[in-house]
């Protein structure tokens, strides 16, 4: 994948943490370096009055591309990953201090 960040424009080099937002209407998904900043400018997106087909958020251990509204969320101190399985998520809570959403309260927070 080459693509830039749809917030900041610069290159994405480092896809374990990308997040992704389809906007209705628009051809192509917006790429994010970031699932936090997927989740933020989705939410900003919304409250401009536009409509979401889909966000996408990747597997943190696998890679795999996910439903985000489907997916578990960690919120650490420095970071949010994202996992398909609330079991992987509730692991990986437990090792790094975070605490485990569901896709609500990561779009909350």
């Amino acid at each position: 994948l080459k693509a830039k960040d749809a917030v900041t424009g610069k290159p994405i080099t480092e896809f374990s943490r990308l997040g992704q937002v389809w906007v209705e209407g628009e051809p192509l998904v917006r790429h994010y370096a970031t699932i936090e900043s997927a989740l933020a400018d989705a939410g900003r997106l919304e409250k401009s009055g536009k409509k979401l087909r889909v966000v996408y958020a990747h597997d943190r251990n696998t890679g795999l591309k996910l439903l985000a509204s489907d997916a578990w969320f960690v919120k650490t101190k420095s970071e949010v990953a994202s996992f398909l399985l609330k079991a992987d998520a509730e692991a990986y809570a437990r090792k790094n201090a975070g605490t485990v959403l569901d896709y609500a309260g990561a779009r909350a927070g």
